[in-house]
């Protein structure tokens, strides 16, 4: 994950030689985060005292804590669209807005069903 990431920020020309250690906890935070979401899926997100009580089992909280902690640690990493946009603008790039989902998009698009609803 770091590897990708460290990747992904040199391929859109991101300086990120300092964001060493913000990158390690975005990345074991993510880590946790698809744990989290895996046990949700296969437990659920909530769990049933004998008393009858209901309340979030304690990977639901993981889940929102890791969700909540990459809200806060990812714009200042500058991986988020706002802080990217700025960057570029900074460094004085025509085009700000950088499409992370493009290539997926476009395998979409050149698949045999593609425009067929589901």
């Amino acid at each position: 994950m770091y590897d990708y990431t460290c990747a992904v920020l040199r391929e859109a020309k991101l300086e990120h030689l300092t964001l060493g250690v913000i990158l390690v906890m975005i990345a074991q935070t993510w880590i946790a985060l698809c744990g989290a979401r895996k046990k949700c899926q296969e437990q659920g997100r909530y769990q049933t005292a004998k008393s009858g009580w209901t309340s979030l089992a304690p990977w639901a909280e993981d889940e929102g804590r890791c969700i909540r902690t990459l809200l806060d640690l990812m714009p200042r990493a500058g991986m988020d669209l706002t802080t990217l946009a700025k960057i570029r603008k900074d460094m004085g790039e025509e085009n700000p807005q950088d499409d992370l989902f493009d290539e997926l998009v476009n395998h979409a698009r050149g698949s045999p069903n593609a425009g067929l609803l589901n």
